[in-house]
C-alpha cells in the first residue's frame, strides 16, 4: 500500500504479494499492484504520445521556418527585381526627356536659322532690292504733299489678313517685321496696278516673294505685288491705273492664295493701307 501511495518507488508486484499477511491483504495488494502497473503503463503511453507530439511540433516548426525562409528569399528577389525594373523605367524616362529636349533644341535652332535665312533673303532679294532700285530711279523726285488714298485697291473683294508692322510669322512662328499688307482671296483673281507707272521688275523672287511685280509710279512713289500665280507684264512696260498685271497665287513663302502688297516713298517702305483709296475698289 505504501508503495502505491508513494507512486511506485521501490515497488514490484512480487514484493507486494510477499508482504501480504492474509488472504484478504493479499487480494488487496494484488489490486493495488495492478492499479500501479496500469498507472505506470498509462504514464508511459502518455509520455510516448507527448514525445511524439513534441516531435511533430518540432518538425512542423522546422517546416514553417523553412517556408518562412523561402518566402523571405522570394520576397527579397521580387523586391530586387522590382527595384531593377523601377530603375530601368526611370532611366528610360530620363532618356526620353533628354531626347525630347534635344529634339526641341534642334527644331528651335533650325527654325531660327530658317527664319534668319528667310529674313535675309527677303531683305536682299525681295523688297530690299526693290527699295534700292526705286530709290536709285527716283533720285530728286518729290512725293505728293498728300499720299492718303492715292492708290487704287489692287484686288477686289479681298480680306485683310495681315497688317504692316511686326507680327508672328505664319510659317516660322517668330516675331518679325512684315513690310506690307496681306489681302487674301481666291487663286487666279486679277491683281491691278495701283497707279500709272512703269514696271521695273516682273520675275520670280527666290527670297520668299515668289512671282512679284514692282512698279515705279514717279513722284517718288512705288508699289510691289508678291506671291502671284501668273505674271502678265514685263520690265519696261507702261501700265495704267487698274490694268491687270498678275493673278493671285501662293508662290514663294506663303500659306495660301493672297496678295502681299507694299508701298514705297522715295525707296522707303511705308504702310500702304492709308495710301489706298477704298472708294474705287
Amino acid at each position: 500500500m505504501q508503495s502505491y501511495i508513494g507512486g511506485g518507488r521501490d515497488f514490484s508486484t512480487v514484493a507486494v504479494l510477499l508482504a501480504s499477511k492474509s488472504v484478504d491483504e493479499l487480494g488487496k495488494g494484488r489490486v493495488y499492484a495492478n492499479a500501479v502497473v496500469a498507472d505506470q503503463r498509462g504514464a508511459i503511453e502518455e509520455s510516448r504520445r507527448l514525445r511524439d507530439h513534441v516531435k511533430s511540433l518540432r518538425q512542423l516548426a522546422a517546416e514553417q521556418q523553412d517556408e518562412a525562409v523561402r518566402a523571405r528569399d522570394a520576397f527579397a528577389a521580387e523586391e530586387a527585381q522590382f527595384e531593377q525594373q523601377w530603375q530601368q523605367m526611370l532611366d528610360a524616362q530620363r532618356r526620353e526627356q533628354e531626347a525630347v529636349l534635344e529634339q526641341a533644341r534642334v527644331i528651335s535652332e533650325i527654325d531660327s536659322k530658317r527664319l534668319e535665312f528667310f529674313q535675309r533673303q527677303a531683305t536682299h532679294l525681295g523688297g530690299g532690292f526693290a527699295s534700292s532700285m526705286l530709290a536709285a530711279r527716283q533720285i530728286g523726285q518729290v512725293p505728293p504733299a498728300i499720299t492718303t488714298g492715292v492708290f487704287l485697291m489692287p484686288v477686289k473683294g479681298a480680306r485683310l489678313t495681315s497688317l504692316y508692322g511686326y507680327r508672328v510669322h505664319p510659317l516660322y512662328g517668330a516675331y518679325a517685321f512684315h513690310p506690307g499688307i496681306d489681302l487674301a482671296l481666291a487663286q487666279g483673281e486679277p491683281i491691278r496696278a495701283a497707279m500709272d507707272g512703269e514696271v521695273v521688275m516682273a520675275e520670280f523672287n527666290t527670297g520668299g516673294y515668289g512671282n512679284m511685280v514692282v512698279i515705279d509710279h514717279g513722284n517718288a512713289l512705288g508699289t510691289l505685288y508678291a506671291h502671284a500665280s501668273v505674271l502678265l507684264v514685263s520690265p519696261g512696260q507702261r501700265v495704267r491705273r487698274g490694268d491687270v498685271i498678275a493673278l493671285v497665287g501662293s508662290t514663294g513663302y506663303s500659306t495660301g492664295p493672297h496678295l502681299h502688297f507694299e508701298a514705297y516713298i522715295g525707296g522707303t517702305r511705308v504702310d500702304p493701307l492709308p495710301m489706298i483709296g477704298f472708294g474705287d475698289s
